[in-house]
């Protein structure tokens, strides 16, 4: 009997949802796990690229600053040869 009652359910579910099966449901489960992996690695390249980015700013930085360090030096000594 409860076999039977088993297979009645079966085939309701079928009736009422044709389309929803257990491989439709993996097809669909694992297009989703896909798509959120393929998000993942563009994610992880956008950071990627970002944080190249703020390490050749950061270069930059610290390439500008011993240029001022050297105009600095540069204009104190010229300072001193102007005054002697």
């Amino acid at each position: 009997m409860i076999e039977y009652l088993k297979s009645l359910l079966s085939q309701a579910v079928t009736l009422v949802w044709p389309a929803v099966t257990v491989d439709s449901l993996q097809g669909q489960f694992t297009k989703t796990i896909d798509a959120l992996n393929a998000l993942q690695v563009k994610q992880l390249a956008t950071a990627t690229s970002h944080r190249e980015a703020a390490e050749e700013i950061i270069k930059r930085a610290h390439a500008c600053e011993t240029e001022a360090a050297r105009g600095a030096k540069l204009s104190k000594n010229l300072s001193k040869v102007v005054v002697a």
